[in-house]
């Protein structure tokens, strides 16, 4: 697209003209006309104007462009220097339209006022795809003259082509101010949307730069005209600093208005608020009709997350024994939400510590329920980057559910034992794979003498995924059922240890997986299913029967 864009040159309209020549007196009279010719050829500057006008519309006299620029040239008038200007332009004389506007700016007079403005918006279209620079001085120059109303919505418009320009140029400065102009006198949506995209361009910048508090402030100045990538930016911005001071306000504000505007992942965090989890964010009232809208209208979006169908069906159980209420203690302790969460920001204050002391145990506080989705992730923060010696972790009794990615990339890890009530175990919770900087995959490189998974514990699908070697895994006494979707990809296991209390096994399906596991020892029940759900996957495998 042409950034001149000739579709919006201003140019006088006829009514404009006619309201000038009315000003004027101009009348279709030859005696009016001698006298205009005789107050013109004295110098006296309203004959020569009425002179020229008339000329230039055939008032009176046969029409005369030419006669018309020459009284005009006697003017010291902006009027009388754009309607040349604007003879040039029709006639397609470029050099000297631009001349006659630039002697407009300049003129000693504007006694209809606007017509230097007009002047400088002209010269501002011809020269923004050219000379931006140049353009830009011309359009701060028409502000200052004073733009007639019937020239702002091109002074707008401009406005907006001109912040296209500066965007191409890599000018952000001006690019921002031109658009919010441009947005704050004519709504354009498409201007909205560029400036969106260059706000957030210009929130890539240094934290404390001029340009980057330019572009936050544009950001939320279109969150608040319902931009949609405005909204979600200064969400996301109030989600990331949570160290200003501004910022708890800041992010209850803006989670409700994206969760209002209709984006699913404020409105799962919403949700939670409204529920009452601990370690919430806002102060926000607990409102168990309101946690189950905002979860209704983000579910189908969960569930195509990764990991999205395990949280929905969780924060489902927790919703309904909140609306329940009546349910027996029992089962109101089972399903209710996690006391405490041990989230990302307090594990990067426990690593810290144990950084400065040289621990390699990590001890998890008492009294926590659960440990958020990597809390632990070295890839998750650098501040976490220390957990790659961890080499054991002590957990307390009260934690009950470990999260995706919980304790991933701890390198040095040489044992797992899982607290004796955890209910549910996330997938890759202790992975040790990951991806390096040439985009190369780099396998798990640890050893586990015997891991034990407790007979309440949920195994979500690859649940000890990135774990490849480990010489004993049992599965203690009270087990149903026992899903073997839980295993990662090339995994080796010397020994499996099923309890007597299985009752069923449900197949895995290792389509894409490659999983040698040495010898199985099982109830002699179980005989039947194992060849349909293990041996035929692991044909070399051993199994003891008891």
């Amino acid at each position: 697209m042409d950034d001149r864009n000739d579709g919006i040159l201003l140019d006088e309209s006829q009514e404009q003209d006619e309201s000038l020549m009315d000003l004027l007196g101009i009348e279709d009279d030859s005696e009016d006309i001698e006298l205009m010719k005789g107050a013109a050829e004295h110098g006296k500057e309203e004959g020569i104007l009425k002179l020229g006008m008339a000329y230039l519309h055939g008032q009176g006299v046969e029409q005369d462009f030419a006669e018309a620029c020459y009284w005009f040239e006697q003017s010291r008038d902006a009027m009388a220097m754009v309607q040349i200007a604007q003879i040039h332009d029709k006639e397609g004389n470029e050099e000297l339209a631009m001349e006659y506007y630039r002697r407009a700016v300049s003129a000693p007079e504007d006694r209809f006022g606007g017509f230097r403005a007009s002047a400088c918006i002209n010269l501002a279209l011809k020269l923004c795809a050219e000379d931006p620079e140049e353009a830009d001085r011309y359009l701060r120059q028409a502000a200052d003259f004073g733009v007639p109303e019937d020239c702002r919505e091109m002074e707008y418009k401009l406005a907006g082509i001109l912040g296209r320009v500066f965007v191409k140029l890599g000018n952000l400065e001006k690019a921002l101010e031109w658009f919010r102009f441009s947005v704050e006198g004519h709504d354009d949506p498409d201007v909205r949307g560029q400036m969106a995209l260059a706000c957030s361009e210009g929130m890539k910048q240094d934290p404390d730069s001029v340009l980057y508090k330019d572009s936050l402030e544009g950001m939320e100045y279109l969150a608040n005209k319902g931009e949609k990538l405005a909204v979600m930016k200064v969400f996301q911005f109030w989600n990331r600093n949570r160290d200003l001071p501004e910022s708890p306000a800041k992010f209850k504000e803006w989670l409700v208005k994206a969760a209002d505007f209709g984006s699913e992942f404020p409105q799962f965090l919403l949700a939670q608020e409204y529920l009452g989890v601990k370690n919430r964010r806002t102060d926000l009232p607990e409102d168990i009709g309101l946690a189950r809208k905002y979860f209704d209208a983000c579910r189908g979006w969960l569930l195509t997350a990764e990991n999205g169908a395990d949280m929905a069906a969780r924060f489902e159980r927790a919703l309904n024994a909140k609306e329940e209420g009546g349910m027996s203690g029992d089962a109101r302790q089972e399903n209710k939400v996690p006391e405490r969460i041990l989230e990302q920001e307090e594990a990067e204050e426990i690593v810290e510590r144990m950084s400065r002391t040289g621990d390699r145990v990590l001890v998890i506080p008492e009294g926590v329920t659960g440990i958020g989705s990597r809390a632990f992730d070295s890839r998750a923060s650098k501040k976490l980057k220390y957990t790659k010696n961890i080499e054991s972790i002590r957990f307390p009794d009260s934690v009950r559910e470990i999260d995706t990615w919980a304790f991933a990339r701890m390198d040095s890890l040489k044992e797992i034992t899982l607290p004796p009530h955890l209910k549910y175990l996330g997938k890759d919770a202790f992975s040790g794979d990951w991806v390096n900087f040439i985009n190369l995959w780099v396998r798990d490189k640890r050893t586990f003498q015997c891991i034990e998974i407790p007979a309440c514990t949920e195994l979500e699908e690859d649940a000890l995924f990135g774990i490849h070697r480990i010489m004993t895994l049992r599965f203690l006494e009270g087990r149903k059922v026992l899903d073997w979707k839980f295993l990662g990809d090339k995994a080796w296991i010397g020994e499996v240890i099923v309890p007597d209390s299985v009752e069923k096994m449900i197949p895995y399906n290792p389509s894409y997986r490659k999983i040698r596991i040495e010898k199985f020892s099982l109830p002699s029940k179980l005989k039947g299913q194992f060849q349909e759900c293990i041996g035929k996957y692991s044909p070399k495998a051993r199994a003891e029967f008891r």
